[in-house]
């Protein structure tokens, strides 16, 4: 039905005869083509025209990270209603934002790497994570957003520097600190004997209980036997890093620092070891050996010399020295000699070196050398070298 006054002209709007209201738009359409049919087709009511658009509805459908309420509209009285749109619950931390890497609808994601702008002098942007190292700090980050650390020098650093800041120097007779002012290192060669075992092994590992250190020259005796296959008698050894044990074990080369001794047999009877060097007259031998590492050192020497019963020593030197088995030249390396001497046969001499300061560039083997001039038997030596880092260049 229809519950607008239809006009009989055309061009004359629909009147609504209660409120005398003008119908809408739509209605007047569907009015106009129902007058206007033409003869031969055919013709529908208006009636059946309005009430086909009246019934129908309008549906929104949204992506599934939205909400629709209010879907369908429309009824009997139109397309006419509310249509609301509301964000879905979704996972912590996301944002709405296109394909990551590629173009395409915007969605809820995750932010990653890519979506963070460079860092500029002027503006904020994303910054990559950096390892820790010791003693570095952060210098800079680069417009990639990339962190710099480094190592201050000592430019970057201001203020004065108190006493108490300052490294401080070793009390007492001790390598703890190592690399600063007043650290103390030494070696020695003490003459004493003691009998050991040596190991059937390579390397041959001697268990000895004695005062040996790194860097001391030994020799081996033997009573009631054989020394192992591979020790003779009357050769110095050097006792060397690798697998020092004070006072318990160490290993030994023939020559400072150098290839481990091995032992093909394990010999039999008593081993004596002897800690001193074999010298033979008028010619130059280490005493002992001691690496020092980079830096400048205050280095003191002694040597001892143990003639036997009938042996007359007639002339003695030493000094300290960076090639082995060659005296130091005069006056360096606390190059010290003596001549002329008288002693009695069989007298133990004692020579004092004299000061010598070692500017290392880098870690350094220092040897004490002695050479003797001797008579009718046979002489040993020992000594002790002993370094303390200095906090002064001269």
């Amino acid at each position: 039905m229809i519950p607008y006054a239809v006009p009989t002209a055309p061009n004359i709007p629909l009147i609504d005869p209660t409120t005398g209201q003008i119908a809408p738009p739509w209605y007047q359409f569907f009015v106009s083509l129902w007058q206007t049919t033409g003869s031969g087709q055919a013709k529908i009511t208006l009636g059946q025209l309005i009430s086909a658009f009246e019934n129908q509805r309008l549906a929104l459908i949204t992506p599934t990270w939205l909400t629709v309420t209010g879907s369908p509209v429309g009824g009997s009285q139109g397309i006419n209603g509310t249509l609301q749109i509301a964000g879905t619950t979704l996972p912590a931390n996301q944002v709405l934002a296109s394909p990551n890497g590629s173009q395409g609808a915007v969605s809820p994601r995750a932010l990653v790497g890519a979506d963070l702008p460079f860092p500029t002098a002027a503006s904020l942007g994303g910054v990559k994570s950096l390892g820790a190292t010791a003693h570095e700090f952060l210098t800079s980050i680069t417009t990639a957003g990339q962190p710099v650390a480094a190592q201050p020098a000592f430019t970057d650093i201001s203020g004065s520097l108190a006493g108490s800041q300052s490294p401080q120097g070793v009390a007492t007779n001790s390598n703890a600190h190592a690399g600063y002012p007043g650290e103390f290192l030494f070696s020695s060669t003490d003459g004493t004997s003691a009998t050991v075992t040596i190991s059937h092994a390579s390397p041959a590992v001697i268990t000895d209980s004695g005062n040996v250190f790194v860097g001391s020259v030994v020799n081996f005796t033997n009573t009631g036997g054989s020394l192992p296959t591979g020790i003779s008698a009357g050769t110095n050894y050097y006792v060397i890093s690798s697998g020092f044990n004070q006072g318990v074990s160490y290993q030994i080369s023939a020559s400072p620092g150098g290839s481990a001794i091995n032992t093909t047999s394990s010999g039999s009877g008593t081993q004596t070891r002897v800690n001193s060097a074999i010298l033979s007259t008028g010619n130059s031998f280490n005493v002992v050996a001691l690496s020092l590492t980079a830096g400048d050192w205050d280095v003191y020497s002694s040597l001892y010399f143990a003639p036997a019963t009938l042996t007359v020593i007639t002339a003695e030197q030493g000094g300290v020295s960076q090639t082995s088995a060659t005296l130091p030249t005069a006056p360096t390396g606390g190059y010290t000699t003596i001549a002329g001497l008288t002693q009695a046969a069989g007298t133990e001499i004692s020579l004092t070196l004299g000061y010598y300061r070692a500017s290392l560039a880098t870690t350094t083997l220092l040897y004490l050398v002695t050479q003797a001039s001797f008579t009718t038997s046979t002489c040993q030596a020992y000594g002790i070298i002993q370094a303390r880092r200095s906090a002064n260049v001269y």
